[in-house]
């Protein structure tokens, strides 16, 4: 006899089916992303590593944040400027304390170039991390960081997320964009595929972010979501690692703020 699924899991299933048809209805389809997150996470067989690793490891070094707040601001502000100077599609700093994770987040004009272009702009198939090109604007609801899947270097840390310790154990995640540093409780991380809602970005329509944060087990009444994405195994099938945070503070970087995160 087939087993009756809950009424909670039937939920969640019309759920999901409400907001794969407001993805349809919005411009940006879930068709389109699923696409875009394929070529994403394609993994060819010989990668780099050592060239794009000396590359990062020579990048400025974020400033400590526990030291006074005109300290903090002022060194903040010579750093993102000598970020710039590299490369102008610099927005900020990604880091997951705990984790090996803590790298310069850039967004390119689609979703293409920095599969295989590092943040200084060589030709490297490790890439960068890199914001979702739709992630533009004030007050956005919902933001996707993406990253290939390589052991000890950018999102490969992410295979560890889907040990329930592990997570809770490592479980903020810190982004830093226009001297803005926001800290994101993960609330999900799973195995999943390239048609997971999680990747919808367009919450135009009525009640669709709402919809969006009970399919993917949000929080309620928050305002912003983060979610990390990365392939999975040799990244050649639709299989997909995502951690996702509810943003749950917002600090301003200025003279007078008073900051109790540190970048070591």
């Amino acid at each position: 006899m087939a087993k009756k699924k809950s009424v909670k899991t039937k939920k969640n299933e019309m759920n999901k089916q409400k907001l794969f048809l407001i993805c349809l209805a919005g411009f940006a389809t879930l068709t389109t992303v699923c696409a875009l997150v394929l070529a994403i996470n394609v993994m060819p067989q010989k990668i780099d590593i050592m060239a794009a690793q000396k590359e990062f490891e020579g990048l400025p070094k974020l400033p400590v944040l526990s030291e006074t707040p005109i300290v903090v601001w002022s060194a903040l502000n010579l750093y993102n400027d000598e970020m710039l100077k590299m490369n102008p599609d610099y927005i900020g700093v990604l880091r997951i304390e705990g984790t090996s994770i803590s790298y310069p987040v850039v967004r390119g004009n689609d979703n293409l170039k920095y599969l295989a272009t590092s943040f200084r702009g060589n030709e490297n198939m490790l890439g960068a991390l890199f914001l979702d090109y739709r992630c533009v604007g004030e007050n956005l609801k919902h933001i996707i960081i993406y990253g290939h899947n390589i052991q000890n270097h950018l999102f490969g840390k992410l295979n560890a997320y889907l040990d329930e310790q592990y997570l809770e154990a490592n479980n903020i995640i810190t982004f830093i964009e226009n001297n803005i540093l926001s800290e994101y409780e993960i609330f999900s991380a799973r195995l999943t595929d390239i048609d997971d809602t999680a990747y919808h970005l367009d919450f135009s329509l009525p009640d669709s972010f709402n919809l969006f944060l009970e399919s993917n087990g949000a929080p309620k009444e928050v305002e912003q979501i983060i979610t990390l994405s990365t392939c999975y195994g040799d990244g050649l099938d639709d299989r997909r690692i995502i951690v996702q945070g509810a943003r749950r503070n917002s600090y301003t970087i200025n003279e007078t703020d008073i900051l109790i995160a540190s970048f070591k």
